[in-house]
């Protein structure tokens, strides 16, 4: 039981450093200075402007309805900002994705503006103090855009972060591997495969693990996609391996957030959700989960009699055999045809 609810707790202590998340910073921490470069117009004025090899993507100035493209198989630094709408970034459709890799605090990509697609590419890391830094692959706001077909890994805070304003973004059939870089300011917070901070957003199709390294901390942490604040995003579809926790759940405000027809193997925890009784990051307010096949425990802590936390389960299959498959403090909705095979533990907190 006490490891159960440990787990939460450090995921969702872990996540009060992000509310200035949105600061990017040049520094390894989160202490100096950003934007380094005025952005300069870069590429053809063909309808594909190609971005050549070295190039710094800092000086890259995108410009609306355009699309632009990194050399199959090139290494490309600097923060690519894709400040207007209707842009398309991606690499090569054949051949080798090329790479963004970032040495210092800031993102690989920030997305703002609307109806963008960023495909192809390979995004990434070097932790500038030892693995660890605070660099974002895709930082994010603003309104409806869609990140498929990429790969997120390495030393990265956060492989993608949903800032509070991002709304109708979509991270779909990607690879999420080992984002595992912890912030030096505070190194109990972090890492990230995604970090849900917006609301109605969608996580589908995207393969999602080896999410876990040691914290110093709390032993071990990391999480595959973890919601703080945000409101009625969907993970669906995902499948997930060897992660510390596929999803946590914490931020006051944190509500409606649903899980359907993504599959766990193990390793390590499904869901960690809590109620009221978290007074610094809770509660999170009616999660569901349905359809899901997982071998992980689910969690559910810190409940308080009527604030609206218990999460509802419906048609899913829990299987821990030996183990601990579902840990509450307050019980949960069952909305029917859940099979679980491990120990259930429910009493009320």
């Amino acid at each position: 039981m006490d490891t159960a609810a440990g787990i939460g707790r450090r995921g969702v202590a872990a996540m009060a450093a992000v509310a200035v998340a949105g600061t990017l910073l040049a520094a390894c921490s989160r202490t100096a200075a950003s934007r380094t470069a005025t952005p300069a117009s870069a590429g053809s004025t063909a309808a594909v402007h190609q971005i050549p090899p070295g190039t710094s993507l800092s000086i890259v100035r995108v410009r609306a309805g355009q699309t632009y493209q990194l050399a199959a198989g090139a290494t490309y630094t600097g923060t690519l900002h894709v400040d207007a709408d209707n842009v398309t970034v991606q690499g090569s459709r054949r051949g080798r994705w090329p790479v963004i890799i970032r040495h210092s605090a800031g993102s690989d990509i920030m997305l703002s503006g609307r109806s963008h697609t960023v495909r192809w590419l390979r995004i990434t890391g070097r932790g500038c103090t030892g693995k660890n830094g605070y660099i974002l692959g895709v930082d994010v706001t603003g309104p409806p855009a869609t990140i498929t077909d990429v790969s997120l890994y390495g030393d990265l805070y956060a492989g993608a972060y949903f800032e509070r304003s991002a709304s109708g973004r979509e991270l779909r059939q990607s690879v999420i591997n080992h984002c595992d870089a912890l912030d030096p300011d505070n190194p109990g917070s972090g890492a990230f495969g995604v970090l849900l901070s917006g609301d109605h957003n969608t996580i589908e199709g995207n393969t999602i693990k080896n999410q876990i390294t040691a914290s110093p901390v709390y032993g071990t942490g990391v999480s595959g996609v973890e919601v703080y604040h945000g409101r009625y995003n969907t993970s669906e579809g995902n499948s997930g391996a060897n992660d510390n926790a596929i999803t946590e759940l914490g931020g006051a405000g944190a509500a409606g957030n649903a899980y359907v027809g993504n599959t766990f193997t193990g390793p390590g925890a499904f869901l960690i959700t809590l109620g009221g009784g978290d007074k610094e990051n809770g509660p999170v307010r009616a999660p569901t989960m349905t359809g899901n096949r997982v071998s992980g425990e689910v969690v559910s802590y810190g409940w308080r009699q009527a604030n609206g936390t218990l999460p509802t389960l419906r048609d899913n299959t829990i299987l821990v055999p030996g183990g601990t498959a579902l840990w509450t403090d307050g019980g949960f909705v069952n909305g029917g045809r859940n099979a679980v095979s491990g120990t259930v533990v429910t009493h009320r907190g």
